[in-house]
């Protein structure tokens, strides 16, 4: 596992974090929390993805924080580009 503390913002509404974690969970993922704060570990078959979010009712934080060394950053914050629109910064 790789620790990484990459972050990105999404303009986002609440019917859309709900749809995106909702997609989270049918992946077999796991999110723990609440709607405005959370982490969530997403499995995949090199081992889990994991990060911590908040959102404030307009804009959506995401800090990925592991992944496999095997599974590019890249790829998370494609899905994730397409689940939430285009980021408004990256960290």
């Amino acid at each position: 596992m790789e620790e990484t503390r990459s972050t990105r913002a999404y303009r986002c509404s609440p019917s859309r974090l709900r749809s995106a974690l909702g997609e989270i969970r049918a992946l077999g993922g796991r999110v723990e929390g609440s709607e405005s704060e959370g982490e969530v570990s997403i499995p995949t078959p090199l081992g889990d993805v994991k990060g911590l979010y908040t959102f404030d009712g307009e804009e959506l934080s995401v800090t990925l924080t592991r992944r496999p060394a095997m599974v590019p950053e890249r790829l998370i914050w494609e899905r994730l580009d397409e689940a939430c629109g285009p980021p408004l910064g990256r960290a």
